[in-house]
């Protein structure tokens, strides 16, 4: 693989980002985490991912917030984003959450496996 990172996740539950830095220790993806909206936007800016994985619920935005703000920089050029929740949402939300800028929204709790596949389709 190249030097670009290939994943970020943004989620306020350190829980959750703990067991993806487990998951995917030893491997051969470059993956950061970002605990908040601030650390997401810098780190999505700054490393321009591939793939960026982004809770609705974050503790001092949604995600649908920080999609806003990285829309403002242009991330679309380089990064795939998905939101990533434990929220339900019905067909006409998600919809809207596309046509917002999210490629999928992606139900918790999701698989090592489905995200390695995710960044396949996009590397």
């Amino acid at each position: 693989m190249d030097n670009q990172l290939d994943l970020v996740f943004v989620d306020d539950d350190e829980g959750f980002l703990n067991t993806i830095d487990i998951s995917f220790e030893g491997g051969d993806l470059n993956i950061k985490t970002a605990l908040n909206f601030d650390e997401g936007v810098k780190l999505i800016i700054n490393e321009k991912p591939k793939v960026a994985f982004i809770d609705y619920e974050l503790h001092d935005q949604t995600g649908q917030q920080l999609l806003v703000k990285l829309s403002e920089s242009y991330v679309f050029q380089h990064t795939v984003l998905y939101l990533l929740t434990g929220k339900s949402f019905n067909s006409e939300e998600e919809g809207l959450l596309k046509t917002l800028g999210f490629t999928d929204v992606l139900y918790k709790p999701i698989s090592k496996e489905a995200m390695v596949e995710i960044l396949k389709k996009h590397s």
